[in-house]
């Protein structure tokens, strides 16, 4: 299936690694031209070679802290050909109402959401002189399932499912579409070591991580090219009236693990 992406350009914050460098990847596969935002220039450098090799298509790079309040327009003032916005910088953050510091929730907020919505702010005036183009944002189906134990995750993500559905609408007749994509354990590179040590912990064996998953869906969690496959087809032309959903990747996991009244004390025998 030609996904009529050849030439567009998409740019990711946070796409040096993990389900930023899966969508990359994804991206350009398609014939998609890239501008990756991180902060670490090195590594940025180093993912941008490996992909311009790859996929022979034009990668750019932006060295950029996102939790400063004036990034988003200095991104914006010198990447106006973007096509495709993918919000995904994050920094997950537990924590309970009790433990949390206000000095935390602001400037664990300063990224996300509020580092989603000054992308947005800078980049909806560029779609629409382009003639439109899409908003993909990577929530967190934590929001769907929240708890005090990591409540400003559960928190951030629950405000972002609300903006990119009031988004959609107005967007739409600037020919913008917006999207939001829930995702659950993902095997990026950080999640990886982590389940490596608690294996080793647990297990005795760090070779053993994968059993860890052994209550997740399949049995196993999301690979960071899943989801970066499933969102290039959704910004594509393919799916060109497909706005204003948020669209869950995450095996089931929620919705098996949401209370009904078949699983309640109503349950028919």
């Amino acid at each position: 299936m030609d996904l009529q992406l050849t030439g567009r350009r998409a740019l990711i914050t946070g796409g040096s690694r993990g389900i930023g460098l899966g969508i990359a990847r994804s991206l350009a596969a398609e014939g998609v031209n890239l501008v990756l935002i991180a902060r670490d220039d090195t590594r940025l450098s180093h993912v941008a070679s490996e992909i311009c090799s790859e996929f022979n298509v034009d990668v750019r790079t932006h060295s950029a802290d996102l939790y400063e309040n004036h990034a988003a327009d200095d991104i914006a003032s010198k990447h106006a050909d973007v096509d495709i916005l993918v919000n995904n910088a994050n920094t997950p953050s537990g924590g309970s109402l009790e433990s949390v510091s206000d000095e935390q929730w602001m400037h664990n907020w300063s990224l996300k959401p509020f580092g989603y919505i000054r992308m947005m702010r800078a980049f909806v005036p560029i779609l629409r002189a382009r003639g439109g183009g899409v908003i993909a944002n990577m929530i967190g189906a934590i929001g769907q399932l929240p708890s005090n134990k990591a409540i400003y995750s559960a928190a951030s993500c629950s405000a972002l499912t609300t903006i990119t559905e009031g988004l959609a609408h107005d967007l739409s007749n600037m020919s913008i579409r917006v999207l939001g994509f829930n995702s659950w354990v993902v095997n990026t590179e950080k999640n990886v070591h982590a389940f490596r040590e608690r294996a080793a912990t647990s297990l005795g064996d760090a070779a053993r991580w994968p059993e860890l998953h052994s209550n997740l869906p399949f049995k196993r969690a999301a690979e960071p090219s899943e989801i970066g496959d499933l969102l290039t087809f959704c910004v594509s032309p393919r799916a060109a009236y497909l706005s204003g959903q948020v669209i869950s990747l995450d095996g089931g996991y929620v919705a098996s693990s949401l209370p009904t009244i078949a699983k309640g004390a109503l349950a028919h025998e």
